[in-house]
């Protein structure tokens, strides 16, 4: 019988940032990352925004490391990531923007996207757009 691997995030701690700007939006607004990733990591519901007060009190309160923390062992316990409360506090007290990449890219590759805040654009769902032709009959002669 095959051992099965212990569950661990998608793509590493150090994983390079795709696309450029988005890392920018991290280091420049990571209290508003923590905002806006709220909602999904800790309630597993979609992104509607930021959550202000999340956001605010990020500000106060060490930068948001408390919060990114609690973000972390959110989504590593929704879907059973190995870790400790520990080793989020560690991780993320040394390196809090990766972690906030790491935790943003997990929730969208789970298809829970907390959305970006300033330089890139929110991802927008394909629309199929569908084109019929209203076409009438000929008009007919009766005989």
């Amino acid at each position: 019988m095959p051992v099965l691997a212990t569950p661990t995030f998608s793509r590493g701690l150090f994983a390079i940032c795709p696309p450029e700007l988005f890392c920018c939006d991290i280091l420049c607004f990571s209290t508003c990352h923590v905002g806006r990733a709220w909602d999904p990591a800790t309630k597993g519901e979609a992104s509607t925004g930021i959550n202000c007060p999340i956001c605010i009190g990020s500000i106060c309160c060490m930068g948001g490391c408390p919060c990114v923390v609690y973000e972390r062992m959110k989504i590593r316990e929704r879907y059973s990531i190995e870790g400790s409360p520990v080793k989020d506090a560690l991780t993320t007290w040394c390196c809090m923007p990766c972690v906030l990449l790491q935790n943003h890219r997990e929730l969208s590759i789970r298809g829970l996207p907390p959305g970006h805040c300033c330089c890139s654009p929110p991802p927008t769902p394909e629309i199929q757009v569908v084109v019929t032709q209203n076409v009438q009959p000929a008009p007919q002669t009766i005989r």
